[in-house]
């Protein structure tokens, strides 16, 4: 299990939306808190808003001020905007998530803020579970950036449909080409020489390429962040 704290100036935004999707992308498999280095009074209401249409309510959380304790008790720190006044603690690992404050923002504008902070938590935490027992993986963490690069540039050019029908498998469909079945191919091999917990059946059905994954329930976290790279678009 590992702990993330996700920090900001006012813990009333970017850093209370990272820590309530983390908290339900890791299903309690890793804690999360967050805080603010100049905390507000309460949580922007366009940002209780954008998160209730996900059947997350913050109206409730108040924001709380940074403590060193909380860098130490972390395992990985993500900043998000609050520079120099985060504190440093030798030993954790620190990331930088540049976005915008969503305060006073457009509707729009702070669900693409919110879609964003999901898309980097999923692959927080799957980096998190692929470092976790009993499961491993052997890609450090460039390593699994990388190859979720990989994945939203495959789908990108030819993912037609996916399908989940349960939390520990999927199926996804892609269009059906020398050049897609080359691609599929070398991921399926990648993907079992690194994770080989993972169960992966790649076959031709219907004119389409179908590659079927299945996980135990510790590499969940690990199966969503495939899922979610395929379906999404490269940076």
């Amino acid at each position: 299990m590992a702990n993330a704290l996700f920090v900001c100036r006012q813990n009333a935004g970017r850093s209370q939306i990272s820590q309530a999707l983390f908290e339900r992308a890791a299903g309690g498999r890793h804690g999360a808190r967050s805080a603010g280095t100049t905390p507000a009074a309460r949580v922007h209401p366009e940002v209780v808003a954008a998160m209730g249409e996900l059947g997350i309510d913050l109206a409730d959380r108040v924001p709380r001020g940074l403590t060193e304790e909380d860098a130490r008790w972390a395992d990985v720190v993500v900043t998000m905007g609050c520079g120099e006044e985060c504190p440093y603690v030798p030993g954790r690992r620190y990331l930088d998530w540049d976005l915008a404050d969503p305060a006073g923002r457009p509707v729009e504008e702070v669900r693409a803020t919110r879609e964003e902070i999901a898309r980097r938590v999923r692959e927080l935490v799957a980096e998190l579970d692929a470092a976790a027992a009993p499961v491993a993986c052997s890609l450090d963490a460039r390593g699994m950036k990388d190859r979720l690069e990989r994945l939203r540039s495959i789908g990108a050019d030819a993912l037609v449909e996916v399908e989940e029908p349960s939390e520990r498998s999927a199926l996804l469909r892609f269009r059906s080409d020398a050049g897609t079945r080359s691609s599929l191919e070398e991921v399926v091999a990648a993907e079992r020489a690194c994770c080989p917990f993972l169960d992966l059946r790649l076959t031709d059905r219907g004119g389409l390429m179908e590659l079927g994954i299945a996980a135990p329930p510790e590499g969940v976290g690990i199966l969503e962040a495939l899922v979610s790279a395929f379906a999404s678009r490269p940076s």
